[in-house]
């Protein structure tokens, strides 16, 4: 939806576009950090990898969205990136417990 110019009478369901933006990558990141943990990959190198890579991500996102007449915003970036560290130390956070708990 980020390169699709916005429709009339769009409705928001989520009103505030920079927690449409933290929800948004927060669940991407989520799946991707999922992808990776599939693989036994340790928790702080899948935290680092999903980190970097949808930085990379949200950043070519943002500034090839003028490109269909939307604004590219460094703010809709940070709400990119705080939602996907947040997902990414969550699922590390619960990795570390799960990992402590007697079997």
């Amino acid at each position: 939806m980020t390169h699709v110019p916005r429709p009339p009478g769009f409705t928001n369901i989520v009103p505030w576009d920079k927690m449409k933006h933290f929800l948004g990558f927060g669940t991407l990141a989520s799946m991707f950090y999922f992808s990776i943990w599939l693989k036994g990959v340790p928790r702080w190198k899948t935290a680092l990898i999903v980190v970097c890579v949808l930085a990379m991500y949200a950043g070519l996102d943002e500034r090839t969205q003028p490109w269909t007449g939307r604004d590219c915003d460094i703010h809709d970036w940070y709400a990119d990136m705080c939602g996907t560290v947040f997902a990414s130390l969550f699922w590390s956070l619960l990795r570390a417990m799960l990992k402590q708990m007697p079997e």
